[in-house]
């Protein structure tokens, strides 16, 4: 089984927006029959 990581960068201007970002690219995996483990969030250096 091969595993990926996938990061996110975000533009602070849509912060608001990340879990529906987050949600769309889980659920482009799943339909692709893969499995999404975990899930880290944070805040970086502005």
């Amino acid at each position: 089984m091969r595993h990926y990581e996938i990061i996110f960068l975000v533009h602070p201007d849509q912060s608001e927006n990340v879990g529906a970002m987050v949600e769309r690219y889980r659920k482009h995996v799943e339909d692709s029959k893969g499995t999404s483990i975990e899930l880290k969030t944070g805040v970086g250096v502005s």
